[in-house]
């Protein structure tokens, strides 16, 4: 891994400061979970801050930037616009800075869609980029509050957001998406996840 002041130029020169500025905020976020949850600091930390590290490529910049991407990464561009600088992290990050921590690359493909049963630092990294600072919906105020105290039940509340969000835009959902929300709900008392369905259903009969 190249030195962490350098990752922290290599992000300064590719990302909008406020992408950059966000992706602090993601590593902070990510530092203070793995604290209360007894995971590894510096790893949390370095996740976030390299999270959306190709939120401005396109597959043809990575490309032209030397990046080794797998066959299937055009097709994923087109289908998933959204999620593919997720989709596509491992080889961004491993070419850009160097990382072969599989953990920490893992938990940076996921960090967008979930997928079922990720490991603590994916969960962290997936639950830091929503409730980090700068996110001010009410979805994430309540989210805050539950990470003090169910890590999974707030895995479950942002996959079931992402994909209520994604279906009013009669968007594609990634099947990790899914995926992730069907086994977080399986983790869950019939208690713990229907308190986050009905919180859901309220704020969309408000926004109705």
């Amino acid at each position: 891994m190249i030195l962490i002041d350098s990752i922290h130029d290599i992000l300064r020169s590719i990302l909008a400061s406020s992408r950059y500025d966000h992706s602090l905020r993601v590593a902070y976020s990510a530092l203070e979970l793995a604290s209360r949850w007894n995971e590894v600091g510096h790893k949390a930390y370095l996740a976030g801050l390299i999270h959306d590290a190709g939120k401005h490529l396109t597959h043809v910049d990575a490309v032209g930037r030397g990046i080794a991407l797998p066959p299937e990464s055009a097709d994923l561009y087109d289908t998933y616009p959204s999620v593919w600088h997720a989709l596509m992290g491992p080889f961004i990050c491993k070419t850009l800075f160097e990382i072969d921590d599989q953990d920490i690359l893992t938990a940076v493909q996921w960090h967008t869609t979930g997928i079922a049963q990720m490991s603590p630092l994916a969960e962290i990294l997936f639950i830091a980029d929503f409730i980090e600072p700068g996110r001010t919906g009410p979805e994430c105020r309540w989210i805050r509050e539950m990470a003090k105290h169910n890590r999974a039940q707030c895995v479950y509340a942002i996959a079931s957001i992402s994909i209520n969000n994604i279906s009013k835009k009669n968007k594609s959902i990634h099947p990790a998406t899914s995926a992730c929300q069907t086994y977080y709900k399986s983790q869950l008392s019939y208690l713990d996840y229907t308190n986050v369905d009905e919180i859901l259903n309220k704020s969309s009969d408000a926004i109705d």
